[in-house]
């Protein structure tokens, strides 16, 4: 009867970077670190080991439409998701280093501003 090999520690290059990423996201709140940047549909993050696919936003027009066919206002709107999703850890950071000490943000606001950092941070969105 054969045995299952136990698998070993990845040597290559490829798999360690993947694995020190890995570590990374696990250290940054279990998502990959900003900046990220849009690409047309594209997010992606550049870092100094290269770049990494985040997000590749999926066309909201009519089904089986060619690229070259994709009317206008779904272009524009694909884009546009794609910006938001880009400008995500950015938006996060800014609304973890807001402070209401003085209650200057009103309460509505605020606790809109929390539940944005909640949906964010918790591994399940209910």
């Amino acid at each position: 009867m054969k045995k299952n090999k136990v698998p070993t520690e990845a040597k290559t290059p490829h798999k360690q970077k993947f694995r020190q990423d890995c570590q990374e996201q696990f250290v940054s709140g279990f998502f990959t670190p900003g900046p990220w940047k849009s690409d047309g549909y594209y997010v992606r993050q550049s870092g100094q080991r290269g770049s990494r696919m985040i997000a590749d936003v999926c066309y909201t027009g009519p089904h089986h439409t060619p690229p070259d066919e994709y009317p206008q206002i779904c272009r524009i709107a694909d884009e546009a998701n794609a910006r938001l999703i880009a400008a995500a850890p950015d938006l996060l950071e800014a609304l973890q280093n807001l402070e209401n000490n003085d209650g200057i943000i009103p309460d509505h606001a605020w606790k809109l501003c929390q539940e944005a950092i909640s949906k964010a941070i918790s591994p399940a969105n209910k």
